[in-house]
């Protein structure tokens, strides 16, 4: 079933019981995602073709993993997942986000391993920064690549390229926090994809951050 063009509905809908159950499992990994967030991304997995490739740029503890995972588990879709799991205090990432917590890098990557265990054989895991795997990935793969990784303009255009050139003709991209937190993600977004005449289909899900575009084929 090909990806929805029209994103304006996909909320439209209370979460069913198994819904509710996928929600827990996402709000168990201490990831940072909202309820809204997660049920969008659970969805979209679900509208994946068979045999789905999904890339995830930014995985953190596995809270968007776990959405996708539960559309797709025991399926023949894969999904991968791209993150550099070091240096999360350095970027800043906690600051005024988690500020009860303390984690170290190992405990994130730790609690990333065992949120996705569920995945199995279905889950890849490409750890370092997206630029080091920017000549690896192949090009026009990916029936999905969803960005949430570094925040600063820089780091969220480069995501953005690097994900245009991997995903499948007719495919989706999406990305998080395109929120009034997130200044350098919303002009990212904007200069790449709001303003760009080659991608029709593109807008942000009611309810949510995130933003999303189907290029033209």
């Amino acid at each position: 079933m090909p990806l929805p063009t029209d994103m304006k509905t996909i909320l439209a809908e209370l979460p069913n019981s198994h819904e509710q159950i996928v929600l827990e499992a996402v709000a168990a990994t201490g990831g940072l995602m909202t309820p809204g967030d997660a049920l969008a991304l659970f969805r979209l997995g679900c509208r994946l073709p068979p045999k789905a490739r999904i890339l995830e740029i930014g995985s953190f503890r596995g809270a968007s993993t776990t959405a996708f995972g539960h559309a797709i588990k025991d399926s023949s879709s894969e999904i991968y997942c791209l993150d550099c799991w070091h240096d999360y205090h350095g970027q800043g990432f906690f600051n005024g986000v988690l500020p009860e917590a303390q984690p170290t890098d190992h405990d994130i990557l730790r609690a990333f391993l065992a949120n996705t265990a569920f995945l199995g054989e279905q889950i890849r895991i490409l750890k370092g920064a997206s630029q080091q795997f920017r000549d690896l990935l192949p090009n026009r793969f990916f029936d999905l690549v969803f960005i949430d990784a570094a925040h600063d303009y820089k780091n969220v255009v480069n995501d953005i390229v690097i994900g245009l050139d991997a995903l499948a003709p007719g495919g989706m991209l999406c990305g998080h926090d395109y929120h009034s937190d997130g200044q350098d993600v919303i002009r990212a977004v904007d200069d790449l994809i709001t303003y760009n005449i080659g991608i029709s289909v593109k807008g942000l899900i009611p309810g949510t951050s995130i933003w999303y575009a189907i290029p033209n084929s």
